[in-house]
């Protein structure tokens, strides 16, 4: 299966290469004959198909649930940042769209390849050393509220009331058009495919490898997550820390038609707190309608697009519809499981008669 997660990104998120700019500092693109949401795969108008994606660095301690904005994200890409703790990069196709979102927290390295991939506007409040390094190293402008403050970002009284200051920063729609403004970012460009999606209202692809009703995996000693297959809806309603993981806006818990499971090499940072990924290559999952295929993925640079194909080296695509991204370890994606009520199977362990 080959699918593109992400393409190159330089200046201010745009290439070197980049199509010339007017006079706003927009790049002027042309909407592709048949436009969608670069996220999705949904069809749009072609106004909204060469806007540029949205994606933000959103806390994920239990302690800062419940979060908003959630389940208004076109993807979802989950990875360990720290310790025992995940943080989830909400991905929007239409940044002119969102609602509030938060608790806002800051960008660690691997976050910043997601974005970065997809050409996204990108919020986040503070950075990783090595994810200002990354940026750096690319020219790629972001809206961080480290320096935006209160042009992007609020801080909710009510929350903090009941809460700690770390989980009550949010922000919403009017303040990222204030911050772009500010910070002069183009919201334009030729739209990037998150996965390859087939063409919106055709028939769905069906995967063969083996059953996947209830997916379960841990990030961590302390983040058990659990993905299970509603037939109704044909979608994956997740779970975390116990319990349905939900928006505290809509009241709706997080549901996905894809899931895709990729497994990277990690190793504790020169701080011994942050992980740090070796994104070059892996195995994996794509998991859609109940059923789960095993990919392999490469990627050539921090700015190259991630290539996954499935076992037999072919291209397949992906059912259009929302993503869940998980990154994991190679020991903890080893411990997955695509049935976790399924019984375990224990080795024997008494030798086989000789003859």
């Amino acid at each position: 299966m080959c699918l593109s997660l992400s393409a190159c990104a330089g200046n201010v998120g745009q290439s070197a290469s980049s199509a010339a700019s007017d006079a706003s500092g927009t790049p002027a693109v042309e909407a592709p004959a048949n436009p969608v949401n670069p996220i999705t795969g949904t069809s749009v108008d072609s106004a909204k198909a060469v806007l540029r994606p949205f994606a933000i660095s959103v806390n994920n301690k239990q302690a800062a649930w419940p979060q908003r904005g959630t389940d208004s994200a076109d993807a979802v890409i989950e990875m360990l940042t720290e310790n025992t703790n995940t943080h989830l990069l909400l991905v929007y196709g239409d940044y002119t769209a969102i609602p509030e979102i938060g608790p806002v927290t800051e960008l660690c390295d691997a976050q910043a390849q997601f974005a970065m991939g997809i050409n996204a506007i990108t919020a986040h409040i503070g950075a990783t050393v090595y994810a200002e390094n990354l940026l750096n190293q690319y020219s790629y402008m972001t809206l961080d509220g480290k320096y935006l403050g209160k042009t992007a970002f609020e801080f909710n009284e009510a929350r903090a009331a009941v809460s700690n200051n770390e989980y009550s920063r949010f922000t919403n729609g009017g303040y990222i058009a204030a911050a772009i403004e500010a910070k002069q970012i183009p919201t334009t460009a030729s739209p990037v495919k998150l996965l390859d999606f087939i063409e919106p209202n055709s028939k769905e692809i069906t995967l063969t490898e083996g059953d996947a009703p209830d997916v379960g995996f841990n990030f961590s000693d302390a983040n058990y997550t659990q993905l299970t297959y509603n037939a109704d809806t044909g979608l994956y309603q997740k779970q975390q820390f116990g319990a349905p993981q939900t928006d505290e806006l809509t009241g709706a818990q997080l549901a996905y038609k894809n899931v895709i499971v990729l497994s990277a090499t990690t190793l504790l940072k020169a701080d011994t707190t942050s992980i740090d990924y070796t994104l070059t290559s892996g195995t994996g999952y794509y998991i859609c309608g109940g059923k789960y295929e095993s990919i392999t993925w490469t990627k050539a640079s921090p700015d190259a697009n991630f290539v996954l194909k499935d076992a037999k080296g072919g291209a397949v695509e992906v059912n259009v519809g929302k993503t869940y991204i998980a990154v994991l370890s190679t020991d903890r994606a080893a411990q997955l499981r695509m049935d976790v009520n399924a019984p375990v199977e224990v080795a024997s362990s008494v030798a086989a008669p000789t003859a």
